[in-house]
């Protein structure tokens, strides 16, 4: 069995979420990921869920905040990158 180190799920609700209004769709929230290469996402936008230690019926692995899964790319992106650990995890 694969297990791999996954980042926590951010809760990721689309990058922009439109609310309608009478003269057409109006940009209620949104993120443009622009923070600095290396840089966590906004915490004020932004939480980490680490519940759990499997997901689905075949996953195995574990949630982390690790600044090494889940950053910006200083090129408008968030990068979130699942790593295998030295144990196989």
């Amino acid at each position: 069995m694969r297990s791999f180190l996954l980042p926590l799920f951010i809760s990721l609700a689309p990058v922009a979420l439109l609310a309608q209004s009478t003269t057409g769709w109006k940009l209620v929230w949104s993120d443009k990921f622009n923070g600095p290469a290396g840089s966590a996402p906004d915490p004020s936008k932004w939480n980490y869920d680490l519940g759990g230690g499997r997901m689905g019926k075949r996953g195995g692995g574990t949630y982390t905040s690790s600044p090494q899964s889940v950053f910006h790319d200083g090129k408008g992106n968030l990068v979130i990158r699942a790593i295998r650990d030295s144990s196989g995890n």
